[in-house]
């Protein structure tokens, strides 16, 4: 008894992890294989089938389409070709090592019969020994840490095709009959011509869906960029449903400017939408927003009279192509948001944490290290070939240029009959290829937390609808928005649009932007910069070295320390002169030579997140004529400031 009651609390510990289960005894997950069937539990190395026969193809596919070979086996190490996804079946996908539970195979022979029923049924009697392990985790329908009635019962229900089905995910959540009223709403939406008016009419169509709802929307037109700020700034006054990026999705949850969507329509938001979607509206994973669009990252536009498809997949000879056709490959590498893809492609990462305040206290980054190196000598191949150009938004005698679907147009003309788009290519480093990854970047619709309960569950199904497959489609066909939605961008937007269809593939190898110190930007750009001057590898890791050290001084920086950076002094953005503290309100730099044209701006702490320019985080000051300057900070705190140019 000791010994069932030791197993039963560590299942009912791998369960609360694992999964949450409902009302109805389904099993709900963070990370969806099938629609709401199969599951993938990374941290306790399980993938977890609901009571439904699953052939482990779909298993084999999903991590094939993340580029991960996949071996299957029977629990005695048999290699399986294909086969049901029963109980004790092993999936090694990579390195790492899964066993399969299905829910209600208790024999582990891949589908739920009348043996299952039997076997357990004797177990609830006594006749047979209480099942261990993952076999008790699967014969335990209900979820309660014993074997009773309940799951036999539950199990024959299965067998005889009268178990309780689950909602198809898939299709969107009807809007109950009590939520029926009259609603006063604010919406913000982007600034592009006419996308107002086609959300109002999409309002509509959900009025005509949902009869006895009636919503009485006032829509402005915001940057999407600009939203999460002026969100910040009066969360209590901010509309009910506003549109913004992704990378302002941490500090609007910490400012408890988003509602998490209701469960039901949660389920519904990732059965429908892109992994990378999904991660971007996702903090630690719990689901914030609704994905809205994907489509800003970068992937390849070449040449197809000189570049075949198979060549396109190789950086190597991408290179080679362009040297001997005195053809530029251009990819911005003296820009931190396309260097990060080739230390993405190694596997290293920079992440960044904030405290409640949105501060910036801590940093998770290893590109100085052994795969940072490798990053190095894979991005030293292109830097130094006489081809390359970090010009990327120069068509002009290009082979190959790395950028987005903003330049889909400037491609299409450049390239005429030629024009060919992929995603980006792999690059070799002592025998080992490497996928070049890259940052990604979606539009989110979010919810403000309402004090009514059901204002707020209206709003959360207007807002699932409003990124709804149908309202996605439609914001494609009238402005070219990418949908994060999986089916439009398989079976509608890649046959027509494959610039977008390529992003799609490429940010399979995608990082979703988050919440990034505004200074990492200026330190990451000066490894593209600095790789094609490197002579041995002990100058690699003195680059990798100064990087680190450049971020451990961010927080190693007085919060009310000033310095002007631009391009002056022959600097280009990535040089901070510092000022001195002349009183509690006035800060003051060197004299400076400047020439006219010049530009710079003032920024506290070497950080982008407060400064100013022309006024606070405005535009760059100009220098009006040749002299020598001393530049002057009046700060009061805040956005209260000015900044002075005073000729000597």
């Amino acid at each position: 008894m000791k010994k069932f009651l030791s197993l039963c609390l560590a299942i009912i510990t791998l369960i609360s992890y694992v999964c949450i289960v409902n009302a109805s005894g389904t099993i709900a997950s963070e990370e969806t294989i099938l629609n709401n069937k199969v599951y993938l539990d990374r941290q306790n190395g399980l993938i977890i089938v609901n009571a439904i026969t699953v052939s482990s193809d779909v298993v084999v596919n999903h991590f094939r389409e993340k580029g991960i070979e996949t071996q299957v086996t029977d629990k005695n190490g048999k290699e399986l070709e294909s086969a049901n996804l029963g109980t004790g079946v092993v999936v090694k996908a990579g390195d790492t090592v899964y066993k399969v539970v299905m829910k209600g195979d208790v024999d582990g022979s891949g589908v739920v019969d009348s043996t299952d029923y039997l076997r357990l049924k004797k177990v609830f009697l006594g006749d047979l020994p209480t099942p261990e392990g993952i076999y008790m985790y699967s014969a335990d329908m209900d979820q309660n840490a014993r074997i009773d009635a309940t799951d036999y019962l539950q199990i024959k229900k299965v067998f005889l095709k009268t178990y309780e089905k689950e909602p198809d995910v898939n299709e969107p959540p009807v809007v109950p009959s009590e939520l029926k009223g009259t609603y006063n709403i604010n919406i913000w939406v982007p600034e592009k011509e006419g996308v107002d008016k086609l959300t109002q009419e999409q309002i509509k169509a959900f009025m005509a869906k949902n009869p006895g709802i009636v919503i009485n929307a006032t829509i402005e037109k915001i940057a999407e960029g600009d939203a999460g700020p002026k969100v910040l700034y009066d969360v209590e006054n901010a509309p009910d449903i506003y549109c913004f990026t992704q990378d302002q999705l941490v500090r609007l949850v910490q400012a408890n400017a988003l509602a998490t969507p209701d469960r039901s329509i949660r389920d519904n938001i990732i059965a429908i939408n892109t992994d990378g979607s999904i991660k971007s509206a996702s903090i630690d994973g719990e689901l914030y927003a609704y994905p809205l669009t994907a489509d800003n990252g970068y992937y390849m536009y070449y040449d197809k009279s000189i570049i075949s498809e198979e060549d396109a997949k190789s950086l190597e000879k991408l290179i080679a192509a362009c040297e001997a056709n005195n053809r530029k490959f251009r990819f911005g590498l003296e820009n931190g948001w396309y260097t990060a893809s080739f230390f993405f492609a190694t596997g290293c990462k920079s992440e960044w944490k904030m405290n409640e305040k949105g501060e910036f206290v801590s940093f998770d980054d290893d590109f100085n290290s052994a795969k940072g190196l490798i990053a190095m000598k894979g991005m030293q191949k292109l830097t130094k070939s006489i081809a390359y150009d970090s010009n990327n938004y120069i068509f002009e005698d290009a082979g190959v240029i790395i950028t987005g679907i903003w330049d889909d147009e400037a491609a299409r003309k450049h390239f005429g009959e030629n024009y060919a788009v992929a995603e980006l290519p792999s690059f070799t480093v002592d025998g080992k290829s490497y996928h070049l990854g890259s940052f990604s970047g979606y539009r989110l619709m979010g919810v403000k937390p309402q004090a009514d309960p059901k204002r707020e569950a209206v709003l959360s199904f207007l807002a699932q609808y409003l990124t709804g497959e149908d309202c996605q489609k439609e914001r494609y066909q009238n402005f070219k928005y990418g949908p994060s939605n999986k089916t439009l961008l398989s079976e509608y937007v890649a046959k027509e649009n494959p610039a977008l269809a390529a992003l799609a593939e490429q940010n399979k190898y995608s990082i979703p932007q988050g919440m990034i110190h505004g200074s990492w930007w200026d330190i990451a750009k000066n490894l593209g910069r600095d790789a094609k001057d490197v002579k041995n590898e002990d100058d690699f890791i003195g680059i990798l070295s100064t990087y680190e050290r450049s971020l451990k001084l961010l927080f190693n920086t007085p919060k009310d320390s000033w310095s002007v950076i631009g391009t002056i002094h022959g600097t280009s953005w990535n040089h901070d002169f510092s000022m001195t503290k002349i009183s509690d309100t006035v800060w003051e730099s060197d004299v400076f030579e400047l020439r006219k044209g010049e530009e710079f701006k003032v920024r506290e702490a070497y950080n982008w997140d407060v400064n100013f320019g022309e006024t606070f985080n405005g535009k760059n000051i100009v220098v009006p004529e040749d002299g020598n300057y001393i530049v002057r900070l009046t700060w009061y705190g805040g956005e209260n400031g000015t900044v002075e140019l005073i000729k000597q």
